[in-house]
């Protein structure tokens, strides 16, 4: 088993994506299970990048509080960084609420629940706000997607869209940053070119995965609408307006995967 203490490579100069792959899949080689994968990376990035996030797990004290032995506990269903799948859900940068207890975390995270996605891989595409490596960045990424295999990836960017006519993406959204993430390596993202983010809802692009010495997969990326339009009053007026057009949207996406959840 590697050493979870040893270092790897940091310089972006002197270690790339695929450096980073390899001895990030060396750090969780021999841990069975994907929770523990899973776990071992959260405590990677915990380690070793500044300002890294985590998502409330309510199987374990906050890691922001005091470690008692009745730590707080964010109480909210949810597994985030360890959510084992078969579903993904992505988000762009962490919000900063470290403790969960705002109005926008007290409403998104029970949804979830309400939609059978308590046990999705809550992810982001950077983990930090603060400084960080690129190239680590998309390796954690990549190596968590290779062990969770989802069915279906939901990025919460209603705002890109790709051209028509042309290579590469218009607006203002994340999407870009995913198709990079997951169009190297082991992995290829094909773009579906007719989507547009407030069309009827069809899916962004497929992800298709492929080592020849280990498995295969694919799944395919749609999206939602960010959990910050929860809170926001341009979104509806009031909590319930926001709420029933976040759901209206998530409804739509679920039913389009063809294997939707059961509602809880």
């Amino acid at each position: 088993m590697m050493n979870p203490n040893s270092e790897i490579p940091r310089s972006t100069t002197a270690a790339t994506a695929d450096d980073f792959r390899k001895r990030l899949r060396e750090l969780i080689a021999d841990y069975p299970s994907k929770e523990e994968k899973l776990r071992k990376l959260r405590d990677y990035a915990r380690k070793n990048v500044p300002g890294a996030w985590h998502y409330p797990d309510d199987r374990e004290p906050c890691s922001y509080c005091p470690q008692t032995a009745t730590g707080h506990r964010p109480n909210l269903g949810i597994r985030g960084y360890v959510g084992t799948g078969p579903y993904a859900l992505v988000s762009h940068v962490p919000s900063g609420d470290v403790h969960f207890k705002s109005d926008q975390a007290q409403t998104y995270w029970p949804l979830l629940g309400k939609f059978g996605l308590s046990n999705a891989l809550q992810t982001d595409a950077f983990n930090s706000a603060k400084w960080m490596n690129r190239e680590e960045q998309q390796a954690l990424f990549q190596i968590q997607i290779e062990v969770v295999e989802p069915t279906t990836m939901f990025v919460m960017d209603m705002h890109s869209y790709p051209r028509r006519r042309s290579d590469g993406w218009a607006g203002i959204g994340f999407l870009p940053t995913i198709e990079d993430y997951l169009g190297s390596g082991p992995f290829s993202f094909e773009v579906q070119r007719q989507y547009r983010p407030q069309a009827p809802v069809m899916r962004a692009g497929t992800v298709n995965y492929l080592d020849p010495e280990a498995k295969s997969f694919s799944f395919g990326v749609f999206t939602i609408y960010h959990y910050t339009k929860l809170a926001d009053d341009r979104f509806g007026r009031t909590k319930e307006e926001r709420v029933a057009k976040w759901e209206e949207r998530l409804l739509a996406v679920l039913a389009a995967t063809g294997s939707p959840p059961v509602l809880a």
